[in-house]
């Protein structure tokens, strides 16, 4: 549906409203939006992440997780060209280090 596309992938509630408030508007009230390939794939229902088997931390520091990111096409001011990433997995502190090279 055309107006479906225009009005951002407007849901049916939004679409039947259309006529009543906009001029010029045709809504097919008796065919609602159903074929729209965009909404249904944001629509697909995802299986959750698998629960943890290793135990919950209990201390700042205890578990860390890291990741690097990069290069950049562009350099920021200080000519650093990567990221790095470091989380606690206990308060979810998150630091992030510009880094000029990889090593």
């Amino acid at each position: 549906d055309l107006w479906h596309v225009r009005f951002g992938h407007l849901g049916g509630d939004m679409s039947r409203l259309l006529p009543a408030t906009t001029a010029g508007v045709g809504v097919d009230l008796l065919h609602p939006q159903t074929k729209c390939e965009s909404c249904i794939v944001a629509k697909h229902p995802r299986d959750p992440y698998p629960t943890s088997k290793s135990p919950p931390t209990k201390d700042f520091l205890e578990l860390m997780h890291s990741d690097i990111c990069g290069p950049f096409p562009a350099l920021t001011m200080h000519g650093k060209q990567y990221f790095m990433l470091f989380l606690d997995d206990f308060t979810n502190a998150l630091n992030v280090q510009l880094l000029a090279t990889r090593d």
